[in-house]
């Protein structure tokens, strides 16, 4: 419900705007008696409308603030009234008006109303059911929510879920309408409409799909927090700073079990503690036995496919074939995630540690008890000891987090920006075995998955195949450039790594061993395996920078083409990979050009170049840019993104 209340204000504000426009037309053509009522309709929609924004505005500022929420009742009640019987008068003239696209002057906004009028009510509707669903499931947690005696609070999801089951059905309804609003706003083509209305409309029509997708899961939610039977996830610990295809090394699994709505076991231990050498193991793939001499497959490098929900079943698979335990989903978090959440929930306090802890000091915490486990422990002392104990500080961090969040004493709203944001920037990754929830996810933008499309794509893929944790010191930048050359589309990816510290090393040795401090696994040479995700149909012309008999093309998955190779870099030195490769025609279709580049689960930040040059005498246009034959955008990547670049009308000089 709560990513839908931006929309709701943005759409009966864009609704309500374009009313006038359907007046005027409705009333020059029907006159008299009709337009007087659909005058009337319009202002007491436009009196609701008032009515609402200052309401939702605040609804948005404090989430869960059920006194707004039910003073918001009323007004959407008047509004679904007018603007449907608004509707109902003004639509006998749709089809002429979808007809006045090239009328001087407002032609254009006019052709568009019918669609902005049915996303209007559709989205009121919507907004409508869902609040009388939603009012009473808010009561309930509210009333929960409060302290008891002990200073803990109830489990609030348990007297939540009999009132999600019961509400199914509006569930179901708010998704037909927000399906039905979300068909119609995706016709209208954002550029007819003058700056302001245009920019809100380009913003709704992204934010629409997730808001569809979230009142999609709302009927599935019993079953995922255990209404019908225990439900077990597994959480993946991925450490970052050596960094694997989904986001890092498979460094600690947890295994979370809900039942009715109650979070009824929670445990969490090293990778290594999974495998059970008894049962017979998978192959390995053949990149990581040739890589990592690894034979066979562990959980701890099940995550070896960029397409997270692949990598799922697979990390699914082995804990089923280790622990003989079925699960029903599973969420990684990286480095990154941590340190939002430990943010978001600071001061967090773990038993042992004398500082609490923030997102500022959580990772520096976590490597020196990994270099110290207990006291007066290191490596060099006892390394048996330390080897069993040096992830001992995850679990604590973990239950800590728990107990800090059903004590209550929990900002909830800040503490759901950060795991949002976290997921948007793919530093949360999502796999369910449901489908349509699994969907919902998808829509999000939350599952970790390669999602090539149908035209222009990048995905650029590291996996540190060095036993060390020299990512935490390499940093990379991308600079893509798609020239049209003799009849076809050419494309330069150029690959710069560059190694921040400086170490005397004179050869680097590849060899699984561990250091006296955390900082010595960094300082090590940066092996690394590269792949790189393009569109099915490409070819590869030229590759500079791999290791000559590593560099290989191949299928890929999710309808992909990969370029993949190997290479080796020392501490402070800059190395740079390149590929040259041929694009399938289709990446430019009726005169637009579309690319989607992926980032990496993992890395924080990615900067990144586009340089696209088109055919001789054309003209082309990158939104908000000036138009020319060559582009050019520089970009600091945090989450995937979509550039489009359209021919001009201006192309043929």
């Amino acid at each position: 419900m709560a990513s839908g209340r931006p929309m709701k204000s943005q759409s009966i504000r864009l609704g309500v705007k374009v009313l006038l426009l359907v007046v005027a037309l409705v009333v020059a053509v029907g006159g008299g008696l009709v337009g007087f009522r659909v005058f009337q309709h319009a202002r007491a929609a436009w009196l609701a409308a008032q009515a609402i924004e200052p309401l939702a505005r605040q609804a948005v500022a404090h989430p869960g603030d059920v006194q707004t929420l039910r003073a918001l009742s009323p007004h959407l009640a008047v509004l679904d009234v007018e603007l449907t019987a608004l509707r109902d008068m003004a639509m006998p003239f749709f089809p002429v008006m979808r007809r006045l696209e090239d009328v001087p002057g407002a032609g254009r906004e006019i052709s568009a109303a019918p669609d902005l009028l049915d996303a209007a009510v559709e989205l009121t509707v919507a907004a409508r059911v869902g609040l009388e669903a939603g009012l009473p499931i808010l009561d309930a947690i509210a009333r929960e929510d409060a302290p008891r005696g002990d200073g803990t609070r109830l489990d609030v999801l348990a007297s939540a879920l009999p009132l999600l089951e019961e509400t199914t059905p509006a569930w179901n309804s708010v998704g037909e309408h927000l399906e039905r609003a979300n068909v119609a706003l995706q016709r209208v083509d954002t550029s007819c409409l003058p700056p302001p209305w245009g920019g809100r409309l380009r913003r709704l029509q992204q934010l629409l799909p997730q808001a569809l997708a979230a009142a999609r899961v709302l009927p599935y939610a019993p079953d995922l927090l255990g209404a019908r039977g225990k439900r077990a996830y597994l959480i993946i610990a991925q450490n970052s700073d050596e960094l694997r295809p989904t986001g890092g090394f498979i460094s600690g699994v947890g295994v979370v079990q809900v039942s009715g709505g109650k979070l009824t076991s929670l445990t969490f231990y090293d990778s290594y503690a999974v495998d059970n050498l008894d049962q017979p193991h998978p192959p390995a793939p053949e990149a990581l036995q040739r890589y990592l001499d690894a034979q066979i497959l562990f959980l701890r490098d099940a995550n070896w496919s960029p397409d997270f929900p692949t990598s799922a079943r697979v990390i699914q698979s082995l804990y089923r074939l280790d622990q003989g335990v079925e699960t029903y989903g599973v969420i990684a978090f990286d480095l990154p995630a941590v340190q939002q959440i430990v943010a978001a929930l600071a001061p967090l306090r773990v038993p042992g540690v004398k500082e609490p802890l923030t997102g500022d000091n959580v990772l520096g915490q976590i490597k020196a008890a990994w270099e110290q486990p207990a006291e007066g422990l290191t490596i060099d002392r006892d390394w048996k000891a330390w080897w069993r104990k040096r992830k001992s500080f995850m679990p604590a961090l973990v239950q800590a987090a728990m107990q800090r969040l059903t004590s209550g004493d929990v900002d909830w709203v800040r503490l759901a920006m950060a795991v949002r944001q976290a997921a948007d920037e793919r530093h949360i990754l999502i796999y369910l075995d449901q489908p349509v929830a699994q969907e919902a996810i998808t829509a999000l933008g939350w599952d970790g998955g390669l999602h090539p499309g149908d035209h222009d794509y990048l995905a650029v893929i590291d996996a540190n195949v060095g036993y060390n944790k020299v990512n935490a010191a390499v940093t990379r930048r991308m600079d893509y450039s798609v020239a049209y050359r003799d009849g076809g589309w050419i494309a330069h990816l150029t690959l710069t790594y560059t190694h921040s510290l400086t170490a005397s090393l004179t050869t680097c040795v590849h060899r699984a061993v561990y250091g006296h401090t955390y900082e010595d696994m960094v300082r090590r040479c940066y092996w690394d395996y590269v792949r790189v995700y393009v569109p099915d149909g490409s070819h590869l012309i030229e590759a500079d920078g791999l290791e000559p008999q590593s560099v290989r093309e191949e299928p890929g998955e999710q309808g992909t083409w990969v370029i993949a190779g190997h290479f080796v870099m020392r501490p402070g030195t800059e190395h740079v990979v390149r590929f040259t490769y041929q694009l399938p025609d289709r990446v430019v279709s009726g005169g637009r050009y579309e690319l989607r580049v992926q980032k990496q689960p993992g890395l924080v930040s990615l900067p990144f170049r586009l340089d696209f040059t088109g055919p001789p005498d054309t003209v082309w246009v990158l939104a908000d840019g000036e138009p020319g034959q060559h582009l050019r955008r520089d970009l600091i990547l945090r989450r995937d993104i979509t550039l489009r670049i359209q021919r001009s009308t201006l192309s043929q000089r």
